[in-house]
C-alpha cells in the first residue's frame, strides 16, 4: 500500500492505492482520496506506509473518516479459488451479467448457504457483490441467470468432462431425491414433482429425482433431474447415453449399486463392448451363492478379497 500523488496544472491530488500482480496483469486498487489532508500529514504517512520510524503529531487523523468496512479475507480466498479452477471460463468462455451472477451465487454457498431470495437480500457479503458487479442484481436477475445456466447446462458438462474424464476411467453414479414443498397459486406442479420411493423416509411428500456423476477423484461432472417416481434403473440407461453421445466417451467402468446396475440394465451394458461396470450383489443373491458353494465363509477370516465366477447364475461376470 502507498500514497499516489497526481499533479495535473494546479490541481493536486493524493490517492491511497495498492498495487497486486494477476498472473501478468498489474491490478491497482484506490482505497481513498487522502487530498483534503495537510501537505505535512501527507508526508508523515508516506514514511508510514514505507515502514520508516516517524513521530505523530496528535491531529494527523483528524480529518480521515472510516465509513464502512467490509470484510474481505474470505470472500477473496473464495474468489481466487474460483479464478484458480478457472470456473468462470467452465460456465461460460464469454463474460456475460449472468455469468457473474452464477458466480455470485456459487461464492455465496461457499461463503454462507442461504436461500436464492435470502442471499439477494443481503448478498451475504457486499463486498463479494461489488467485486462481481453485481450488487443491482435483483431475485428476477437471479431467476434469469438460473433459467441461463439450465440452457448452457450440457455445454458446461461437456467442459467438466473434457477437463476431468479420460477414456477407461471409472465414472461414479448415484441417484437421490429431494422433498418438495408448498403449492403452486393454481395447485399446479411441474412434471418432476411426484410420489415416489422416499430416501429419507418421509411419506406424503412428493419429491424429485436426481442423478449424479463424478469422476474417479469424486469431482462432480453431471447431475440431470428425472420425475419423483422414476425407479434407479430407470434413471441409468438416459445416464449411460449422455456418457456415450454427448461426453464422447466410449471405453469407461460404470460404478454404481444394484439398485441402480440391475439385471436389465446389465443386458444392455453387455452389448456395448467398450463400457464395463462394477456393481453390488443383494444380500439375498449372496446367500444365495454361499448356499451353492461359490463363496465360503472362512475365506473372508484371512483375506478381504475374494474372485470368483458363476457361469450358471452370473455369466460373464466376476
Amino acid at each position: 500500500m502507498y500514497i499516489q500523488t497526481n499533479i495535473k496544472g494546479n490541481n493536486v491530488t493524493h490517492l491511497l492505492r495498492e498495487d497486486r500482480r494477476e498472473g501478468k496483469k498489474i491490478i491497482k486498487k484506490t482505497f481513498a482520496n487522502l487530498s483534503a489532508l495537510e501537505q505535512d500529514h501527507i508526508v508523515i504517512l508516506k514514511e508510514m506506509l514505507k515502514g520508516n520510524d516517524v513521530i505523530l503529531r496528535d491531529d494527523v487523523f483528524e480529518h480521515i473518516k472510516i465509513e464502512n468496512v467490509l470484510p474481505w479475507g474470505h470472500v477473496e480466498a473464495v474468489l481466487k479459488t474460483i479464478k484458480k479452477i478457472d470456473l468462470a471460463k467452465v460456465i461460460d468462455p464469454c463474460p456475460s451479467p449472468e455469468r457473474n451472477i452464477i458466480l455470485g451465487l456459487v461464492a455465496s454457498r461457499v461463503i454462507q448457504p442461504e436461500s436464492k431470495l435470502s442471499t439477494k437480500n443481503t448478498w451475504i457479503n457486499p463486498a463479494l457483490a461489488r467485486e462481481l458487479k453485481i450488487e443491482d442484481a435483483d431475485e428476477q436477475d437471479i431467476y434469469k441467470a438460473m433459467d441461463w445456466l439450465v440452457d448452457n447446462q450440457l455445454f458446461i458438462e461437456k467442459r467438466l468432462a473434457d477437463r476431468h474424464l479420460n477414456e477407461n476411467d471409472f465414472i461414479f453414479s448415484d441417484a437421490s431425491s429431494s422433498n418438495y414443498e408448498g403449492r403452486h397459486k393454481n395447485d399446479e406442479l411441474g412434471p418432476l414433482i411426484h410420489f415416489g420411493y422416499s430416501r429419507d423416509k418421509k411419506g406424503g411428500k412428493r419429491q424429485v429425482n436426481y442423478m449424479l456423476l463424478t469422476g474417479e477423484q469424486g469431482r462432480p461432472i453431471s447431475i440431470e433431474a428425472f420425475p419423483g417416481n422414476t425407479s434407479d434403473a430407470q434413471i441409468l440407461l438416459p445416464t449411460f447415453d449422455k456418457i456415450k453421445d454427448a461426453f464422447g466417451l466410449k471405453k469407461v467402468v460404470l460404478v454404481a449399486d444394484r439398485g441402480m446396475i440391475t439385471q436389465e440394465s446389465i443386458n444392455i451394458l453387455k452389448q456395448t463392448n467398450d463400457v464395463d461396470y462394477v456393481s453390488a450383489l443383494r444380500s439375498t443373491s449372496i446367500k444365495d451363492l454361499i448356499k451353492k458353494g461359490y463363496i465360503e465363509r472362512g475365506l473372508f477370516d484371512e483375506q478381504n478379497l475374494y474372485e470368483f465366477t458363476a457361469l450358471d447364475e452370473y455369466p460373464g461376470e466376476r
